[in-house]
C-alpha cells in the first residue's frame, strides 16, 4: 500500500493533535487517494499564496543577483521585474529563465544580451520539459497510440480555443460528443503539472503557464502533441480561437523580425 493510500485510509486513527503535511502537484494518484476523506484537508497554493511574486522575486535576485551587467543595464532591479513579471507565477518557468540568462552552460552567452533576446525561439529548456512530461504521461513504451493521440487533440485543441476557460465538464459537450466525461479524465486528470484541475468539475480548467499553449500550438516543437487551432476551431463543436491564449515568452515584448 503506497503513502498516500495509507494516509487516506488510515491517518484517521492518528491522535488528533498530530498532522501531515503533503505539497504537490495536482497529480491524479494523490487525487484519487485523497479525495474525499473527512479527515484530509485540500488546498490549492492560489487558496494560500494567490500572488507568489515575492518568492518568484527573491528566486530571481539569487539566481541572477551576482550579474552586475544585467543591474547597469536595468536599474532598480528593472531586470529581475521583466523575469517575474513573464513567470506569472510559475516558479518552473522562472527557474528556465534564469538559467537561459546564465548561457545555459553554453560558451559565448552574455546574460544582458540574453535577456534581450526574443525567448520564443530561444528558451529550449522549456520545450523539452514539456515534451518529456507528455511523454511520461501518454506514451506506452516509445509510441504513442492513435487512440490516445486522437483524444488529447479532441480534448486540449477544446480547451485552448475556447473563448473562456471551459470546466472539466465542458469539454465533453463541446468536441462533438466524441467524448465522455470519463475520456476528458482520462486526458487532464494526468496532466497536473502542467494545468491547473480543479476540485469541482464545475470550475474552470487553466494552464499552469501560457508557454504551454505556445508550445502546443508550435508544430515544431510539440511533434505528436500538436494542437492546429485553426483545424479545430473548422471541426470542433463552436470552440473559438481565444485572444487570451496566444501570449509570447518574449520578455521585452521585441517584435520578431520573422
Amino acid at each position: 500500500m503506497g503513502f498516500c493510500s495509507v494516509l487516506g485510509n488510515e491517518a484517521a486513527e492518528l491522535p488528533s493533535n498530530f498532522h501531515v503535511l503533503i505539497t504537490s502537484h495536482a497529480k491524479k494518484d494523490i487525487q484519487d487517494a485523497l479525495r474525499g476523506k473527512k479527515h484530509i484537508l485540500s488546498k490549492s497554493i492560489k487558496e494560500i499564496d494567490p500572488n507568489p511574486d515575492e518568492d518568484i522575486s527573491l528566486f530571481v535576485q539569487a539566481q541572477l543577483g551576482n550579474i552586475p551587467a544585467l543591474e547597469q543595464k536595468w536599474p532598480n532591479k528593472a531586470w529581475c521585474r521583466l523575469i517575474v513579471e513573464k513567470s506569472e507565477g510559475h516558479f518552473q518557468w522562472a527557474s528556465m529563465a534564469c538559467r537561459f540568462v546564465k548561457g545555459g552552460g553554453k560558451g559565448g552567452r552574455i546574460p544582458v544580451k540574453q535577456l534581450e533576446e526574443p525567448l520564443v525561439k530561444n528558451l529550449t529548456g522549456m520545450e523539452n520539459l514539456y515534451l518529456g512530461i507528455l511523454k511520461q504521461i501518454f506514451r506506452d513504451g516509445d509510441a504513442l497510440t492513435d487512440d490516445v493521440k486522437h483524444r488529447f487533440h479532441l480534448v486540449m485543441g477544446c480547451i485552448l480555443t475556447a473563448r473562456e476557460p471551459l470546466s472539466m465538464s465542458a469539454p465533453q459537450k463541446l468536441c462533438n460528443g466524441d467524448d465522455s466525461g470519463t475520456e476528458v479524465h482520462a486526458i487532464v486528470g494526468p496532466m497536473g503539472v502542467l494545468l491547473s484541475l480543479p476540485t469541482q468539475d464545475s470550475d474552470p480548467i487553466s494552464l499552469l503557464h501560457t508557454s504551454f499553449c505556445d508550445f502546443l500550438t508550435d508544430c515544431n516543437q510539440s511533434g505528436p502533441y500538436y494542437i492546429d487551432t485553426l483545424l479545430h476551431h473548422r471541426s470542433g463543436g463552436g470552440c473559438r480561437p481565444s485572444p487570451r491564449l496566444s501570449p509570447t515568452l518574449n520578455l521585452l515584448q521585441i517584435t520578431s523580425r520573422f
